[in-house]
Parts: structure tokens; C-alpha cells; sequence
């Protein structure tokens, strides 16, 4: 399992194309996501630092890739978790705004399948550990696990719409 820890937070969800659900003290966006070099460096453009981490990190052949973003917002607006169900290279984010981190996780679907039904059980089961491994050790003891439990339907749902648009684009050529 690869960890890469960068010193810059991650490009932010487009709130626009972004739909939420309010589970809580949590706002969980589901976003429909397109990611490559160009967008990279219109995110990053004015930081030289966060494009050198970039590009020492990036693949050789650069980035491009899509796939749906799970966004997991703190009732203070701050992003602390993210799973990019991205076809070429899934992975989470731990984003740690105390020490100013961006961790992303490698996701291994080999070992863990699809990435959808996984990163859910992660919000169902594991969110708590992970929200304190972000520093927000105080707002996942907020959650109320028969809160969490209702609205992830409505989340899964939300999820899989989203991968069917997706797939719709592909297929129409967009």
C-alpha cells in the first residue's frame, strides 16, 4: 500500500457539481470528478511548492483520470476525508489541517474489490479512527452511529447514481 503525504490540502470539490448529505455534524459531497495535469496546474498555478510535490509524485505519463470523489466535511467546513473511486488510480485522503497535511492512500481493489461498497463499509464501520487520524478527533465524537447508519442509503444511492452518469458520459462520448 503506497502513502503519499504532501504539505498542500487537496483541489477542493467543485460545490457546484457537488451534491451533499447531512449526516450529523458531517456534510458528505458526492462529486463527479475529472483530474489531469491541466487541472492540476490551474488548481495549483500560483504555488510553485505544491506543483514541485506534484510533479515529483505524479506518473511518468501524467495524470488523467475519473471517477466519483466521496467528500467528508466537518460542521466547521473543513474537508477531512476523501475517497477518489477513480478508474486508474483509487486511492483516500486523510486531510490533517492541524499539521497542514494531505495523506493519500493508495486503494489496493485487489485486495479490497470495488471501491464504492468498500469506502461505505469505511463510513459505516471506521469512520471514527479515520476522522481522528485527520486531527478531528472531537467531531467523530459527535456522530451518532443510528444517525450515520440511516443516511448512508440515501448516500449509497446518491454514489451509485453517480457512477451510472459516469458511465453514461463514457459511453456517449463525453
Amino acid at each position: 500500500m503506497a502513502i503519499t503525504v504532501y504539505q498542500m490540502m487537496p483541489i477542493p470539490p467543485d460545490e457546484a457539481a457537488t451534491h451533499f448529505v447531512e449526516i450529523g455534524p458531517l456534510r458528505v459531497g458526492v462529486e463527479l470528478r475529472f483530474l489531469d495535469d491541466a487541472g492540476l496546474t490551474e488548481a495549483y498555478g500560483d504555488d510553485a511548492a505544491a506543483l514541485a510535490e506534484i510533479e515529483a509524485n505524479k506518473p511518468a505519463a501524467g495524470v488523467e483520470d475519473r471517477g466519483i470523489s466521496l467528500h467528508v466535511f466537518g460542521d466547521d467546513g473543513r474537508e477531512y476525508l476523501r475517497f477518489d473511486l477513480f478508474e486508474t488510480g483509487p486511492h483516500y485522503h486523510y486531510i490533517a489541517h492541524d499539521r497542514g497535511e494531505n495523506v493519500i492512500v493508495d486503494f489496493d481493489p485487489v485486495a479490497h474489490g470495488e471501491m464504492l461498497p468498500w469506502a461505505l463499509d469505511q463510513l459505516r464501520d471506521r469512520l471514527q479512527p479515520m476522522l481522528e487520524r485527520a486531527g478531528a478527533g472531537e467531531l467523530a465524537r459527535r456522530i451518532e452511529p443510528d444517525v450515520l447508519t440511516g443516511k448512508l442509503p440515501e448516500l449509497a444511492k446518491l454514489a451509485s447514481d453517480t457512477q451510472a452518469e459516469l458511465a453514461e458520459r463514457l459511453r456517449a462520448g463525453n
